[in-house]
């Protein structure tokens, strides 16, 4: 193990703090604790207890016990209990983090609320060259960012900022329209 004693500049210190803001707020946390809140009833302070547990504090204790292992891959955190399962842990993680969980659930909120509404039921029925098309446009959209979207791999860097003027700017006109 090394000295974790170096010092984050602070263009470093924002990245990782949008960074983690990303990993804690996503589509999720911004539609299921409302839902959750209708469904709760009286039960509403019990159910944001269990969801700060759940939802924030297991995170949480996730990040903090990472930071504290001063590992420097979680391939090399989960060494130590053995090569085979530190290898399979490290793929199984990876894999439900984007392409298992992360990737479907976001792509399901965005649809679920942005469009569906507005969709006849009769053009929701899922075939299968309905969902080979799709795979082929969404592989086409990956593969245009890559080639013509400079910094494509690295877009944090003005997707959070544009994330949180969103919310700040949705926040502002909702609180104009009320006044109004």
């Amino acid at each position: 193990m090394n000295d974790m004693k170096e010092r984050f500049s602070l263009k470093s210190n924002i990245l990782i703090g949008a960074l983690l803001f990303g990993l804690f707020f996503g589509a999720g946390n911004l539609i299921f604790p409302v839902h959750m809140g209708q469904l709760a009833g009286e039960n509403t302070l019990k159910a944001t207890i269990g969801f700060l547990l759940t939802g924030v504090g297991l995170p949480l204790l996730g990040v903090i016990s990472s930071a504290l292992s001063q590992s420097e891959s979680l391939y090399d955190m989960a060494r130590p209990v053995s090569r085979i399962y530190s290898i399979l842990f490290t793929c199984m993680l990876y894999l439900t983090i984007g392409p298992l969980f992360a990737i479907p659930r976001t792509a399901t909120v965005a649809f679920e609320v942005g469009l569906n509404p507005f969709i006849d039921k009769e053009h929701l029925q899922i075939t299968l060259p309905k969902v080979l098309k799709e795979g082929v446009v969404v592989s086409k959209i990956i593969d245009f960012a890559h080639k013509y979207l400079p910094g494509f791999d690295y877009g944090f860097g003005w997707i959070l900022p544009a994330l949180v003027g969103c919310i700040i700017g949705t926040i502002i006109w909702r609180v104009r329209v009320k006044s109004n």
